[in-house]
């Protein structure tokens, strides 16, 4: 029995084994490139319908914005809430803009999310005082202290409310300043709302001489009160000593009047007294300092 074996030229096969693995290579790499190229393609249409969806819903945001402010304005809303609402909604819309685009491009609303809750953690640990203060806005607009154009003092600045922002409270003093305090700031400090009842009672604390008719100085004050066209007929007008000084009586005036017309009653008040006092010569004390010269 013969076992016939095949020659096989070793040569041959060598070189027919290059030529095979050559062009495998040759295809491998045209068809990653190939590949490559239409990722690319698709990549670069994905981004850009992305992108134009982006200024689309940028756009649609402002849009809804104005007809939002125009509503609640029709609806008289109070103005105090107007701001923050506009300003939730822009952010909101700009949120709602990311995610449709980064959605389009592949990135999936899961992982989104998750970026977004890992960004919102490390910012939320960086801004802490950021955070405060738009927790300190939103009890403004729950608790509402105060509301735009009262007069407020807090943190020992005083001024008319301009603006209720999501971070700051914007107030505009009495000489025309632009005062910005930190939410946050506002909600851990005493609050004076001047500007929350209707009406206000003026206090004017004047000193006379101990040798002062006091039932007359009463008289005197009771009487300029009454006939100030300012002054509210009711709670009344009350006359009082408050204080036995080292060098006066002090007498305390105490009248009611509109808010609105608190500093210019207090002023008349004021200037009237001086001028009536004057007349029926009722000395008004102040510190004197006497000095003794002793010759040897």
């Amino acid at each position: 029995m013969f076992l016939i074996t095949p020659v096989v030229n070793k040569k041959i096969v060598a070189e027919g084994q290059k030529i095979v693995g050559s062009r495998t290579i040759s295809l491998i790499g045209h068809f990653s490139l190939e590949q490559l190229l239409n990722q690319l393609v698709n990549f670069s249409i994905k981004l850009g319908f992305a992108l134009f969806i982006l200024v689309i819903t940028l756009k649609l945001t402002k849009i809804i914005k104005r007809l939002i402010k125009k509503s609640l304005v029709n609806h008289q809303v109070n103005v105090t809430l107007i701001p923050f609402l506009i300003t939730l909604v822009d952010l909101a819309g700009k949120l709602v803009a990311l995610v449709v685009a980064g959605s389009i491009i592949g990135i999936t609303t899961t992982s989104f999310v998750a970026l977004l809750g890992t960004a919102g953690l490390a910012i939320g640990l960086a801004l802490q005082g950021s955070l405060a203060n738009f927790a300190g806005g939103v009890l403004i607009l729950l608790l509402r202290p105060f509301s735009v154009n009262d007069y407020i003092q807090v943190a020992n600045h005083e001024g008319r409310v301009r603006a209720i922002q999501i971070f700051y409270t914007i107030l505009t003093s009495i000489d025309n300043k632009t005062i910005v305090i930190p939410n946050g700031n506002v909600m851990k400090n005493i609050i004076v709302n001047y500007s929350h009842e209707k009406i206000r009672r003026v206090k004017v604390d004047v000193g006379v001489s101990y040798q002062t008719d006091l039932v007359k100085a009463k008289k005197i004050l009771e009487q300029l009160a009454r006939t100030n066209k300012l002054v509210l007929e009711e709670p009344g007008v009350s006359v009082y000593v408050t204080e036995l000084a080292a060098s006066a009586v002090i007498l305390s005036l105490r009248a009611w009047c509109k808010r609105e017309n608190y500093f210019k009653l207090k002023t008349e008040l004021l200037e009237k007294i001086k001028t009536t006092f004057d007349q029926e010569k009722i000395n008004i004390p102040y510190p004197h300092l006497k000095i003794d010269f002793h010759s040897e």
